[in-house]
């Protein structure tokens, strides 16, 4: 039995820029961005990939966790 652990009620997103990264979090059951920096993240399933978070707005941001949302509840 596990005690002492909580779960947490919000919506949480990660936002990772590795293919260790990216896999912890998916593994992780947190819904995942992509988004490559300094070496490449290859598509994976349960995040969804992003070139860039230039311009991205907040309303924007809340779709993507939406759909990240969606795709780590396909791999689970």
């Amino acid at each position: 039995m596990v005690t002492g652990v909580q779960t947490c009620a919000l919506p949480i997103l990660a936002i990772e820029d590795s293919p260790t990264g990216v896999r912890s979090a998916v593994a992780a059951g947190v819904p995942t961005l992509a988004v490559p920096h300094v070496v490449s993240v290859p598509e994976m399933a349960g995040a969804v990939h992003l070139d860039s978070l230039a311009g991205l707005t907040p309303s924007r941001v809340a779709e993507l966790g939406r759909q990240a949302r969606a795709s780590a509840l396909a791999v689970s």
